[in-house]
């Protein structure tokens, strides 16, 4: 690995853990709009559901007891009328139930309860048929008819309210499970960013170690060869520059050792050269001695042949 690469590690980890961490934001926004869709499409507008299907019953009960009080000053084509018109609200509930409970993913307790309110409203709606029907030809006995439709009511109504409550829990539980949800990731990445943080510190520590122990090692390796000292041994790992750099200092002891030793040898050919001549002059110094003995003897015999001619 080159030392661009090894420069590069850390902060190409970090940028790894960047694009995770941007991956991992984008999922939970995601899923939080989606639980947030969810929970305004499916949870309220299910409870929008109950609570208008229980206002729209309430409103016919309470139209159909007006109905009752002015019934002897309308008309038949008018009763008829607002008999149809409350038939149609009822009509209209129990067909919106009827949708919401084959709905795919409603919980168990939803589809039969919404179930049960239309087998209900059914009941409802032929007690109020009756009741009105009666009360066309005698109020008071429409009015004794209606207390069946009553109680019938006001089982609808607990139903309804039973409806809407469990929508209200179902949406809070929906609530709650996004919220936890969102808890959960929020701690994931808070974990990966110091996951990041630690795994991106340890790289660039590790990294940099890496690059400045082979330097360090050179450096020292100058100072050895700078002083004179060439029998450091230079041991050389990877094929990074600094790697490039230490073989290349192991060149230059090598070739300088070869060099020395060629100095060294050279020294030491000059030296017994110079030992052969220093012998060589000590030789010739004891002849030239040993011949100026010989002349002074030779001076002293013809000193004294001179000396024994003049005495004869």
């Amino acid at each position: 690995m080159k030392v661009w690469q090894k420069i590069m590690v850390a902060p190409g980890v970090a940028i790894l853990f960047l694009v995770i961490l941007g991956v991992m934001s984008y999922s939970v926004l995601n899923r939080q709009n989606t639980a947030l869709d969810e929970l305004y499409t499916d949870r309220f507008g299910n409870y929008q559901l109950a609570a208008n299907s229980a206002q729209a019953i309430s409103e016919v009960h309470s139209n159909v007891y007006r109905l009752f009080t002015w019934i002897g000053n309308l008309g038949e084509d008018k009763v008829t009328q607002i008999t149809d018109e409350q038939k149609n609200k009822i009509d209209a509930v129990a067909k919106d139930l009827a949708q919401f409970s084959a709905r795919s993913g409603l919980a168990e307790d939803e589809s039969k309860l919404a179930k049960s309110i239309i087998k209900q409203l059914e009941k409802y709606k032929s007690d109020l048929l009756t009741a009105i029907d009666l009360s066309t030809v005698d109020v008071s006995t429409g009015m004794s008819a209606m207390q069946t439709a009553d109680d019938e009511f006001q089982s609808l109504v607990k139903s309804l309210d039973k409806l809407v409550q469990l929508e209200k829990k179902l949406a809070q539980a929906s609530h709650e499970s996004a919220g936890h949800a969102f808890a959960q990731v929020s701690v994931a990445l808070i974990v990966l960013l110091l996951l990041a943080l630690v795994i991106s510190g340890g790289a660039a520590f590790f990294m940099s170690r890496v690059i400045v122990r082979p330097l360090t090692n050179a450096i020292e390796l100058a100072d050895h060869i700078a002083n004179g000292d060439l029998s450091a041994e230079i041991k050389v790992d990877g094929h990074d520059e600094t790697a490039d750099l230490l073989r290349a200092l192991a060149r230059m002891t090598d070739s300088l050792k070869q060099i020395v030793g060629e100095v060294r040898h050279g020294t030491e050919t000059i030296a017994v050269a110079s030992r052969e001549i220093a012998s060589g002059n000590a030789d010739l110094s004891s002849r030239t001695e040993s011949q100026a003995s010989s002349l002074e003897e030779t001076a002293s015999s013809m000193e004294e042949l001179t000396s024994t001619v003049k005495q004869n």
